[in-house]
């Protein structure tokens, strides 16, 4: 409205002037009758401030994201949307300009955290044969890890998962969502933790 009116003003101001006339006592009764008498948001019931974050983010506890050589966990991106600096897996350090005022963490619901077993070779994902094998192909090269990343997927595709991670993925959804405690900050920041879920009936992916 304050804009709307401004623009008036001026439109009205200028036709005045090209005219060498004043306004009369009518129109400038008018326009101070539109002044506001107090803060244009009284009464509102509209949201008019944005918050800025980001609603889908995949960490190193992904498995497409993780095999992919992600490294960076929950809480090293919280810590960055927060706006606080970061290594990221090739080594540099990174920071952004303006922290952000909320974001979702949302790491896949299936193998949730196999990716980060996979790269610290955590003993009971050796113990399975299949995760044994991913960890072989992680470490034999980045696209043997790609290779792997791709095998799980389908698996999640066919409902039938190659590997039972039941444990493993408690333990990562628990420090999942202790990450985002850490970070939350009530009126400065919020962590959000969820899940992206794929459904894939005849491999038809329903995120």
């Amino acid at each position: 409205n304050l804009i709307v009116l401004g623009m008036a003003t001026v439109i009205f101001a200028g036709q005045v002037a090209a005219q060498g006339a004043r306004p009369t006592d009518a129109a400038s009764n008018e326009m101070e009758r539109r002044k506001p008498d107090g803060s244009t948001s009284r009464g509102q019931t509209i949201p008019n401030r944005v918050y800025w974050g980001a609603a889908h983010n995949h960490t190193s506890y992904s498995f497409d994201a993780g095999m992919f050589g992600i490294t960076l966990g929950p809480a090293a991106l919280f810590k960055f949307a927060r706006g606080e600096e970061v290594v990221v897996d090739n080594g540099m350090r990174a920071k952004i300009d303006r922290p952000l005022d909320w974001l979702a963490v949302t790491d896949h619901a299936e193998y949730l955290g196999l990716a980060e077993e996979i790269q610290t070779g955590s003993p009971e994902l050796l113990a399975n044969p299949t995760g044994k094998r991913w960890y072989e192909a992680s470490k034999k090269s980045p696209q043997a890890g790609v290779e792997a990343a791709i095998e799980a997927v389908v698996t999640i595709k066919n409902g039938v998962p190659a590997i039972k991670s039941e444990q493993l993925t408690k333990a990562a959804w628990e420090r999942a969502t202790a990450a985002a405690e850490q970070f939350n900050q009530p009126g400065v920041f919020t962590a959000l933790h969820g899940f992206e879920w794929t459904s894939a009936p005849g491999a038809k992916n329903l995120h």
